[in-house]
């Protein structure tokens, strides 16, 4: 691996706020709007952050200003709609108590609702205290590459539906045993060089297909991480389950905080189940509150709501 800098954090908080945008005379107010939230922990550092949020010619854009002591921080913010199927992650280097910095749109004109809305934001500060370098022997990353040659010189196909996906068939031979068993034994899978996926949606299969390649999830939502996962576990990908489960584990939010607990409840992975419920018991007010926690199946939730026993305040 080559040489990178990488921040080196030494504290971390997070927050939570909700803002109601009225859609009023078949539009939305295109004055900016200011949301004001105390972040504050002794124990930590305190931070006085404000949210603003701007309609704008390309749709709703995001901008936000910290103020605190500490000379640099690093910010992530998980937006979402209530609602809908909108979720934004966005990443930011921060210098407080400066001006207002754009952290992105969460959709264009064409995509934006007709309704009130309600933004969702959970933010993580983190302070930066130096830069490191991190170091390592040089090496090749083939994944860097695989995507350039992901559609060249294919000899195997997924079939959903009515669509297709051209693989490799050694390489998922290589990293999944399930695929490795259909293309080798006597099956049909290895006579015509096609699967066919009748379980899960191209959507689905296509970005996993993908991330094996090496292509990012770009503007992936937590449904369709998690969907990812769902197809490593089912073709036992490991390098989906450590590198999807690891992101799974620390992106959990209030507003997440179902879809993740729905995968985990369903799965074999205890330590995300752990993780989940004792977040609940940390952070029931917001959720036990949000339309998804309402629409999680009655076993879902009991067993959510009396794993809160094994912790105490």
């Amino acid at each position: 691996m080559l040489p990178s800098y990488q921040p080196k954090v030494a504290k971390s908080f997070s927050s939570t706020v909700c803002v109601n945008i009225p859609f009023v005379d078949g539009k939305f107010n295109r004055d900016d709007i200011t949301e004001v939230r105390t972040a504050a922990n002794a124990s930590l550092f305190q931070v006085d952050w404000r949210l603003r949020y701007k309609f704008d010619a390309n749709g709703l854009g995001l901008y936000i200003l910290p103020i605190t002591s500490e000379k640099t921080l690093s910010v992530t913010l998980c937006v979402s709609i209530e609602d809908t199927s909108i979720e934004k992650n966005f990443t930011h280097i921060a210098v407080p108590n400066s001006s207002y910095d754009y952290i992105g749109h969460m959709f264009n004109n064409d995509e934006s609702p007709q309704q009130d809305i309600k933004l969702r934001c959970h933010i993580v500060f983190q302070v930066v205290t130096a830069n490191t370098i991190a170091a390592g022997p040089l090496s090749l990353n083939v994944f860097e590459y695989f995507g350039d040659c992901q559609n060249k010189n294919t000899d195997a196909e997924i079939h959903v539906a009515d669509k297709v996906i051209y693989i490799h068939r050694g390489y998922f031979c290589m990293i999944s045993p399930v695929f490795h068993a259909m293309f080798n034994h006597d099956t049909e899978e290895k006579r015509t060089g096609i699967i066919r996926i009748k379980d899960m949606d191209f959507t689905t299969i296509q970005n996993a297909v993908n991330f094996c390649y090496g292509q990012p999830l770009k503007d992936a939502t937590t449904s369709d991480v998690v969907n990812v996962q769902t197809f490593g576990d089912k073709y036992d990908i490991k390098m989906i389950a450590k590198v999807v489960g690891e992101w799974i584990l620390a992106a959990v939010n209030p507003f997440n905080f179902c879809v993740i607990y729905n995968y985990a409840w369903a799965s074999p992975n205890g330590t995300l189940k752990a993780k989940c419920e004792k977040y609940y018991f940390d952070n029931v007010a917001i959720i036990a509150l949000t339309p998804e926690f309402c629409e999680l199946e009655k076993k879902v939730q009991r067993t959510l709501i009396q794993s809160c026993r094994s912790f105490k305040k």
